[in-house]
Order: C-alpha cells, then structure tokens, then sequence
C-alpha cells in the first residue's frame, strides 16, 4: 500500500495516494517511513498541517530519521516559521552531513557554511562522477548560494556554472530540450493576443477579492525569498511552486487556438 501511495503521489493522483498511505498506516501504525510518505503526499496537495503533523509523527518513531528532519524543515519555512525551519536543517545536517540538499535548503535560508569543511565536502559531491547527478546538482547550487552569501562571488559562480552544465544535460538525456520553434510559436501567440481589443474584453474578468496573492519571476530571481518574507506575516500562508498557472495556460492553448475571444 504505500510504495501503491508512492505511485500515485508521482502520477498527482494525491486522493487516491493519501487513501492509500491511510491504510498502509492503519495496517502498520509504527513505520515511520509510511507517514513519511503520507506527509510528503500532504505536502503537495498544499496541506501544511497535516503535512507537519505527518512528519512530527515519522519522526517520533524514529528521532535519528535525517529525511524527515530535513522535510519538516522545509514545511515549516512555506509556513514561515523560519527559526524552527532552521533548526531542523541543522539537525538534519548532524545526521546526514553527506547530503547535499540539506546544505541547498541551509543556503535557501540565507546561511553561510558553518566551517570550510562543508564546503570541501560539496565541492568533492560536485566533482564526483560516481555520486548522481541530482546529489551533484544540489552540491553545485548549495555550494554557489553558500559563497555567494558569504560574499565569495568568483567562487560562487563557477559552481552555479557547472550545476547549471549537469542540469541541462540531464534534461536533454531524458528528452526534455527547449523547443525554439515553440516557444516563438507562443510569443507569436501572445503579441497576437495582447491587443487593447483584448484587455477591453477582460477588464471585467477576474475576482476582485485581494486575498490571492501571486508571485511571479524568472528562476533565480528572489521570488521565493519574497514568498517567504510573505509568509513570516501571521495572516499569510505561503503556498509554494505551483504548476497551476502553467497547467491553465496549456489547457487554454489547445483548446482556444484559433477561436474568437468571447465575453
């Protein structure tokens, strides 16, 4: 039941997949790693409560579980609870020193490396042809955003620089390459779209409640820091990544390619 709940969490299928890591846990209650599943499944359905609760549960089962520490963590700073997020990743980062990706989510916090040892053993991550390719791209982003914090601009960008190398090329190797002739297709689309005929139409459109508040930016350009200073407000929830957006966008350009606009 819970490598089914594993399945469906990746397929987005999250109802079915809590469903199923419910009855893995109420056939066996005391397996951390399921209500780590569990709260990790929560997590991307937006459910931060019980994606905290989840782990906070994993991890009283099994204190020493450096996975569970490091995505707690990462709930409590979407939460805005940066001081708990904080130590989280430190405590992460006693059990599972060789984990590249607690270092990446210290780094996201702003901290700089604690001695110079860490950022030896990234560097020796990055370099290293035997350790995966996702370990090799977390140590290149830790390691640049790590000196980068700590003002050791030169240094950094040589690592941003070659995790960038490694990222690309493995999107390439599992197919995923940018389409040139697309994405002008889109643009094309866009500037055909965006006409004053166009925004006269959708004025109307829309909600006018200032609840929703939408983040947008390039990649690497300080919008989840900006969500995250959101978030630290009481009244403010962060919401995290969503593909949402992207999903309508796709959706809507199918399906109306080539139609009028109407009211």
């Amino acid at each position: 039941m819970s490598d089914l709940g594993w399945v469906l969490a990746k397929l987005g299928r999250y109802k079915e997949a809590v469903a199923s890591l419910e009855r893995a846990i109420a056939l066996d209650p005391d397996d951390p790693t399921v209500h780590f599943a569990l709260a990790a499944t929560l997590y991307l359905t937006k459910d931060l409560t019980g994606s905290e609760a989840g782990f906070r549960r994993a991890l009283m089962l099994a204190p020493a579980y450096a996975a569970a520490w490091h995505e707690l963590g990462t709930v409590l700073r979407s939460s805005g609870r940066f001081d708990e997020a904080l130590m989280c990743f430190n405590r992460a980062l006693e059990l599972d020193p060789d984990q590249p990706e607690i270092y990446r989510s210290l780094a996201a916090t702003g901290q700089r490396a604690a001695d110079e040892a860490h950022l030896q053993l990234l560097r020796a991550v990055l370099k290293n042809r035997e350790r995966s390719v996702s370990d090799r791209v977390s140590a290149g982003f830790a390691l640049g955003t790590l000196l980068d914090n700590a003002g050791r601009y030169d240094e950094a960008f040589p690592s941003f620089a070659e995790a960038n190398t490694l990222y690309r090329r493995q999107r390439a190797e599992d197919g995923e390459r940018l389409d040139t002739e697309a994405l002008h297709g889109q643009m094309d689309d866009l500037i055909q779209l965006a006409t004053p005929a166009f925004f006269s139409i959708t004025a109307s459109w829309g909600t006018a409640s200032r609840l929703p508040v939408f983040i947008v930016g390039m990649p690497r350009s300080g919008t989840s820091l900006v969500e995250q200073i959101a978030a630290s407000h009481s009244r403010v929830v962060g919401a995290g990544e969503l593909n949402a957006i992207g999903e309508i966008w796709d959706r809507l350009s199918v399906h109306n390619r080539g139609r009028p606009l109407e009211k």
